[in-house]
């Protein structure tokens, strides 16, 4: 199951930051994309996915990211990420998302990343 936390950045209302935590997998991943819809659809499109909580991603989480990345394109936005870290953060090195998507140490640097 996953867990889809999100809030504005207080300095930047245009970035919304969403944490995910558990599981990004066959379960739940049409869950996870449906989310992402309605944040689209209030206006956001520029997203930090903060993944420090996230234990899981299977490969159909992976084409949901890359689902996402090209939902926020379309809509003139961008997907980064922050806190990858341990087995996460190998299984993006390994399938390649380092050479697709930023990914920042912290929130903060995510967010100073779009106004760059």
């Amino acid at each position: 199951m996953i867990k889809f936390n999100s809030y504005q950045w207080e300095d930047a209302s245009d970035v919304l930051v969403v944490e995910l935590a558990g599981k990004l997998d066959t379960d739940s991943a049409e869950t996870f994309f449906t989310r992402l819809e309605e944040e689209v659809e209030t206006g956001h499109i520029n997203l930090i996915f903060d993944c420090h909580k996230l234990e899981f991603i299977s490969s159909l989480g992976f084409g949901m990211m890359i689902r996402a990345h090209s939902r926020m394109q379309k809509a003139n936005g961008a997907v980064k990420f922050a806190r990858l870290e341990g087995f996460i953060a190998e299984a993006f090195q390994v399938v390649g998302f380092h050479k697709l998507f930023e990914n920042y140490p912290t929130v903060e640097e995510a967010v100073k990343s779009f106004s760059e």
